[in-house]
């Protein structure tokens, strides 16, 4: 398959909106493609791994657009106007029709609860920083208070012998 049969139905003026637009678009597009087959193969080993083991979001178009460092998410659809007879011969078969799966009712695991069990939410609501959008943090730093309170807590007059002599006579 050659280069320039991968955009015969979505051009690139409507993929790349950031790129200049020069008579040779096309085929400069095309010369980078060797040099990224295996970053684009690693990014659909792990689309394909999304899917099969049902996490995370699956995307359904691949892309970069490296002059605003963003992989841009989107559905493609096919050109009507395409040149292409394998297109158009793919055009015309019918669509398959997806069935619905009917959702359950969730219920309760165990509708009786015979002994009082209950569950409560002990964390407490932190503020977090704001960052810049597209980025969580994973965790943040406890502040100078809540560290002073842990080390009185653990703080006792019980000297490193005693601690020893008491684990000697267990």
């Amino acid at each position: 398959m050659l280069c320039q049969d991968i955009f015969m139905c979505s051009t690139l003026d409507r993929s790349l909106k950031h790129r200049r637009k020069d008579p040779e678009k096309r085929w400069s597009m095309c010369s980078k493609f060797a040099n990224n087959y295996g970053h684009s193969c690693r990014v659909l080993v792990q689309n394909t791994l999304k899917y099969l083991l049902e996490f995370g979001q699956v995307t359904n178009y691949l892309g970069y657009n490296a002059l605003t460092d963003f992989f841009p998410t989107m559905n493609l659809k096919p050109n009507p106007n395409c040149e292409d007879s394998n297109c158009q011969e793919f055009a015309l078969k019918p669509k398959p029709e997806i069935a619905v799966e009917a959702k359950e009712e969730e219920k309760p695991l165990h509708e009786d609860n015979e002994w009082g069990i209950s569950l409560v939410d002990e964390s407490i609501d932190e503020v977090e920083p704001k960052v810049v959008e597209g980025v969580k943090l994973a965790y943040t730093l406890p502040n100078e208070t809540s560290i002073e309170e842990c080390q009185e807590a653990t703080t006792n007059d019980i000297s490193l012998e005693e601690l020893m002599a008491q684990m000697k006579s267990i």
